[in-house]
């Protein structure tokens, strides 16, 4: 693992909370508590494009998948990865959108629970797995403290 960048680290361990998560309770409807895996498998019959909701679960093992088959040693490695992990973050994402416009166009008859706002910081996370790759200094070329 020390040929992989810490953006590509970041972004598995974003990609293993949004797996996690997608098991946690997401949204409360109708006094019922529903999982990702819930909406995805369309368990209430009242979703439509269920579907989709397995895109969510697919980023993050998507996300695991590139840690450990792309080596990030190279800028050009490290750059594709990143930007692979932002486009699948960017899809994973928007059935997100979807159940938050729902919440909004509800009002109190859904809310968003703990595993809803759990999947977005692994979204967040690995947003910021994206910058740290391409904006961050490469981990070859850092410079070890007891150098100086």
């Amino acid at each position: 693992m020390s040929n992989r960048s810490s953006g590509s680290k970041l972004g598995a361990i974003s990609g293993l909370v949004i797996v996690v998560a997608f098991f946690l309770p997401w949204v409360k409807a109708c006094n019922r508590e529903l999982t990702g895996y819930d909406i995805a498998t369309n368990s209430t019959g009242q979703v439509e494009d269920a579907w989709i909701y397995w895109l969510t679960l697919l980023t993050g093992a998507f996300c695991l998948l590139l840690l450990l088959l792309v080596r990030t040693d190279s800028v050009r490695a490290r750059t594709s990865a990143a930007v692979a992990r932002l486009v699948a973050g960017l899809v994973g994402f928007l059935p997100l959108l979807n159940i938050w416009y729902n919440v909004e166009q509800r009002g109190g008859a859904m809310e968003i629970l703990y595993g809803g706002w759990v999947t977005v910081s692994g979204y967040a996370g690995i947003a910021l797995s994206f910058f740290v790759d391409l904006f961050g200094p490469s981990d070859k070329n850092k410079t070890d403290v007891s150098e100086l």
